[in-house]
């Protein structure tokens, strides 16, 4: 229930006066990398893609066809 969860936030650190501050921890430092290919895939029967993959993370479904990755 929402009230056990507000009880567990309470008894873990967290404040009602500073609700989402949990002091004596941190996250991990570590630089952020993206980037957007601005093209979609068109499902071919054979996608270059696929090809072109040297890790096997993308793979065409043999029931329907569709690239996933």
């Amino acid at each position: 229930s929402m009230r056990a969860l507000v009880e567990n936030i309470d008894k873990s650190g967290f404040t009602r006066d500073e609700p989402w501050r949990l002091s004596g921890s941190s996250l991990p430092e570590h630089e952020t990398y993206f980037f957007y290919l601005q093209r979609i895939c068109n499902h071919y029967t054979y996608p270059g893609c696929l090809a072109a993959c040297p890790r096997k993370a993308i793979y065409k479904r043999p029931e329907d066809g569709i690239v996933l990755i």
